[in-house]
């Protein structure tokens, strides 16, 4: 339990008084809840503020960005002093501020590659309130891989919406359109990482405070249904959305595409006692047996870029969606003409599976494919 300063002395009782008068409350249920908050913009402000006041006992806050002058008229842990901060930094300050009582973890770093996705198989909820389809695709991916449900939030000046998707029937991905996809791509033909080029929306703080209130409620929801309590909100496929112009309140029932290739049975999780800092990808195959005779990486390990033209190497030794496309520039040649070697799979005896697999990208909580003749398994790594 953690010790309270002397301002805020005063009783679990009295603090969550009035939410316990809710007849299918339950505040130890939310209080041991873990939550992971995938967005720390203007909606992922008003989910970590809402789920803060509701006591939810752990908040995983993930974002690469910095808090800009902009972001203060719609996100409303943010303050001046800010400017230029870490926003999961920031918002995880602001969210202590509010409920010290809270444990907040600030992620600063890409979703799909810094963030351990163990938090995915240990979340009680998650929440996505990102503004970019390559993301919203990773998580619908992460997901189904682990049979977890998850909430999807998207606003514009006029309009706010949350959509919950299950682990069953429709995904994110059967709402996306193939002109969609096609503009979802952040890389470049070759898979380097380009320079972001961020379209700005716009939004105002009554849609961002419209889709947070709806996105905790159905992570409250998510809570106590963990607990077998029946509790209102959407259903797996459901969206709700609410309109300006014209003023309208819809719930939408989502199609699945037959073809979506992201549905099927999750894959097992298996914990393991290792940490990514001192354990390799032998250490890991061993420990899970020898069905297993490959370990994924998840994304290529790129070693080194050398040029095809002079043969010069530039040691790099970082994933490669990490890999800015502009270092394929050799400069002993003037031409873009670096190609990546690198690793995505190791085997026993491989040179770099003896390598921590931190020194390859791998963060903490990691979950890790392991694959052989019979069976396939995530391994889960500590934190």
């Amino acid at each position: 339990m953690t010790t309270l300063p002397q301002a805020y002395d005063y009783s679990f009782a009295e603090r969550y008084a009035r939410l316990q008068l809710i007849d299918w409350w339950d505040q130890k249920a939310v209080c041991g809840a873990t939550v992971l908050v995938l967005g720390a913009g203007a909606v992922g402000n008003e989910v970590a503020k809402n789920l803060a006041l509701s006591g939810v006992g752990r908040l995983v806050i993930v974002d690469f960005d910095t808090v800009e002058v902009s972001n203060l008229t719609r996100s409303v842990l943010f303050r001046p002093p800010d400017n230029g901060r870490a926003k999961a930094r920031a918002a995880a300050d602001a969210v202590r501020r509010l409920n010290p009582a809270v444990s907040v973890l600030p992620v600063v770093g890409d979703m799909e590659w810094d963030l351990g996705h163990g938090w995915f198989v240990d979340a009680d909820a998650i929440v996505g309130c990102l503004d970019s389809v390559r993301a919203r695709l990773a998580i619908n991916r992460i997901c189904r891989a682990v049979g977890r449900p998850w909430i999807n939030t998207a606003i514009s000046s006029s309009a706010a919406e949350v959509t919950l998707f299950g682990t069953e029937g429709p995904c994110y991905e059967c709402t996306v359109s193939a002109d969609e996809l096609e503009q979802s791509r952040r890389y470049s033909c070759t898979g380097f990482r380009l320079p972001d080029v961020s379209d700005k929306i716009p939004t105002t703080a009554v849609t961002a405070s419209l889709a947070g209130a709806w996105a905790t409620q159905q992570a409250i929801a998510q809570i106590h249904r963990l607990s077998g309590r029946d509790v209102p909100g959407l259903r797996p496929g459901q969206r709700l959305l609410h309109t300006l112009r014209p003023l309208a309140t819809l719930t939408l029932k989502l199609t699945e595409d037959p073809a979506c290739p992201h549905h099927g049975e999750p894959i097992p999780v298996v914990r393991l006692g290792l940490h990514p800092g001192n354990a390799t990808a032998e250490e890991v195959l061993k420990a899970c047996g020898s069905d297993f005779e490959e370990l994924h990486l998840g994304s290529e390990f790129v070693q080194s870029l050398k040029c095809v033209r002079c043969g010069h190497r530039l040691r790099v030794s970082k994933p490669k969606s990490k890999v800015d496309d502009a270092l394929r520039f050799c400069s002993l040649c003037g031409e873009f003409s670096r190609s990546a070697i690198g690793v995505s799979i190791l085997r026993r005896g491989d040179r770099e599976a003896r390598r921590p697999l931190s020194r390859l990208g791998v963060p903490p909580h990691a979950l890790l494919l392991l694959t052989g003749p019979r069976r396939t398994v995530w391994a889960m790594l500590e934190s």
